[in-house]
């Protein structure tokens, strides 16, 4: 499987026929992949070697969810609710939020996005 740089010189190569555009892919692609050095020299400090991508699978299953429902008030007007959450963090979930100073904990977000007057017009 191609290197993480070699990925980045070919989509940049591919789909960018400006120049400014391939600067500002590249700029993007390198300071991602410190960011990314960064993450691992982290792990490997604190003595874990598990690769990336084993990280990212693990930290997949942490999820930002969206919840919607419509609510009627009083004078029969309609209104969408939208609550955004997130799962309950499992245990690796926690030990890799740990080692970066990260609780993993989030704040529950409600807000009123969309009044209707009639149901069906949604």
């Amino acid at each position: 499987m191609p290197g993480l740089h070699e990925i980045l010189f070919r989509i940049a190569a591919e789909f960018h026929q400006k120049e400014k555009r391939v600067d500002t892919h590249m700029f993007i692609s390198v300071l991602a992949y410190h960011i990314l050095h960064i993450i691992e020299y982290r792990f490997r400090m604190s003595g874990d070697h598990r690769k990336w991508s084993t990280i990212r699978d693990i930290l997949s299953t942490h999820r930002r969810v969206t919840i919607a429902f419509r609510m009627k008030d009083k004078e029969g007007k309609i209104t969408q609710k939208f609550i955004r959450t997130c799962t309950v963090p499992e245990v690796e979930h926690k030990k890799i939020y740990h080692l970066f100073g990260l609780s993993g904990k989030t704040a529950r977000i409600s807000s009123l996005v969309k009044y209707c007057s009639d149901h069906r017009n949604t």
